[in-house]
């Protein structure tokens, strides 16, 4: 593409304007595809005996990559040129360095995409035939090192007209080195230029691909391979490559997937889950999972997605869905969504009428911190139970420490560690008029802090850093 709405391509139409032209010679001409306007040939400096073709644009559209080629003693010799657009014309074409045109060897059918060239080359140190490679290129045209796309993309014949489409990572080529349909095949195969990592192709298949040659691809529409796409073949000719299009329909995208118990990994069957659109923020699909604990749902195209799961017994679970590596393919098995079940808490036996305060043992926090530690969320929780089963009760809650530090310092953190169980306690469903929470400090220490001797005793400081709780009568 020359633009968004113009396309360049090469023919060996008989050309008027250009002295001693025939029809066996190639120019580049273009196209406008958006308003089907004429044809005309690009205006880019060539020799009347040097043929032209298979051109490649720059985002700006403001440098053109293309071949140049002539035929000695019946064999096309082929390099790589670039001209650069002044004033709305181009300029006199300049060959590109030996890291891209090795001497004595072919280099063709150039792509270019930012920082980046890929070419057809029969250059020495391939595979064998003409392969792909790859070559870093600056903004300035400085060139860097040719790499060649390794075995898993080039084979001992032919390798040409490489294209490759940024959104979906997928590199797109011709071979005749493969079992394909014909001479040359279109091949798909997905991965990242920059580190040169591929699967194996995959054939285009028919209707692509002929009994003849099929080659120079190239997608119009750039997020969807197919939707829109161009491509060169000789099926119905008796001598020369003629254009075709494509347009395959883009099919509906397919997320599945499993919701599990946290705790044991077993499937959860008729949980419900909802998918809200993390942009809109709206719920755009609820259901229930199956007798085996699936759930699937289709979508017009991957998007940001986020899953709830709701289930009596359990806690709600919710995981993220982003777009998969392979943005064409028309289903995706999502990651497990997995619940965590209820604790059903028994009521500590220490506790034993609502007048007495008494204490958690294993309610825990770090020296000098009031986060609570994740083990102290069982005990938390029989308190929970205790209050969603006596809706008539509240609870006070107080917080102590030891007796390092000063009192004003000791009385913000025993605050702050009894404020941290009640937010707990209160995201766990207890409305905040039922709790109360107060600090003591270094008050009323439980056992000393040191022994008979003087020295610190560390044991006897972490009882007396605790949380005590007390049942009351809700005066209402």
């Amino acid at each position: 593409m020359m633009d968004a709405h113009t396309i360049a391509f090469t023919s060996t139409r008989n050309n008027p304007s250009v002295h001693d032209s025939t029809l066996h010679t190639n120019y580049l001409y273009q196209a406008d595809v958006v308003d089907n306007g004429k044809i005309q040939k690009v205006s880019v400096p060539v020799g009347n005996i040097v043929q032209s073709g298979a051109a490649s644009f720059s985002a700006d559209g403001n440098t053109m990559f293309f071949t140049e080629w002539t035929i000695e003693k019946g064999k096309n010799v082929s390099s790589i040129f670039s001209s650069v657009k002044q004033k709305g014309t181009w300029a006199q074409p300049v060959k590109l360095s030996d890291a891209v045109n090795v001497a004595g060897s072919s280099s063709q059918q150039p792509y270019t995409l930012p920082g980046m060239l890929i070419f057809s080359s029969d250059r020495p140190g391939g595979q064998g035939g003409f392969d792909i490679w790859s070559v870093p290129i600056s903004n300035d045209g400085i060139v860097g090192t040719a790499t060649n796309l390794g075995a898993v993309i080039n084979t001992k014949d032919d390798e040409q007209a490489p294209y490759y489409n940024v959104p979906t990572k997928t590199l797109v080529f011709s071979s005749n080195g493969r079992v394909g349909m014909g001479g040359f095949d279109l091949y798909q195969s997905k991965g990242e230029l920059t580190t040169n990592n591929f699967t194996e192709p995959k054939d285009l298949g028919y209707p692509i691909n002929s009994i003849k040659d099929d080659i120079y691809f190239v997608a119009l529409d750039k997020d969807n391979l197919l939707g829109n796409g161009l491509f060169s073949s000789d099926r119905s000719s008796l001598c020369c490559l003629e254009l075709f299009s494509i347009n395959k329909l883009k099919q509906k995208r397919n997320i599945n997937g499993k919701v599990i118990n946290c705790k044991d990994g077993t499937i959860i069957s008729g949980a419900a889950v909802t998918v809200e659109d993390t942009i809109s923020n709206r719920t755009i699909a609820s259901f229930n999972t199956d007798a085996s604990g699936n759930y699937n749902f289709v979508l017009d195209d991957y998007q940001p997605l986020k899953l709830h799961s709701t289930m009596a017994g359990f806690e709600e679970g919710t995981i993220r869905i982003y777009q998969p590596t392979d943005v064409e393919a028309e289903s995706m098995m999502n990651a497990d969504l997995c619940m965590i079940p209820v604790v059903q808490a028994e009521a500590p036996k220490d506790i034993t009428n609502e007048s007495k305060p008494f204490t958690l043992k294993n309610v825990y926090f770090d020296f000098n911190r009031s986060t609570l530690k994740p083990v102290s969320y069982t005990d938390l929780d029989s308190i929970v139970v205790i209050l969603k089963l006596n809706n008539n009760e509240s609870l006070d809650i107080v917080g102590y420490t030891d007796g390092k530090g000063s009192e004003n310092y000791n009385l913000e953190l025993s605050a702050a560690r009894a404020r941290a169980c009640l937010n707990y306690i209160k995201q766990k469903g207890i409305p905040e008029f039922r709790l109360h929470s107060k600090a003591l400090g270094k008050c009323c220490p439980v056992v000393p802090d040191a022994n008979p001797d003087g020295t610190d005793n560390p044991s006897n400081r972490a009882q007396n850093r605790r949380t005590e709780f007390k049942l009351s009568t809700l005066l209402r």
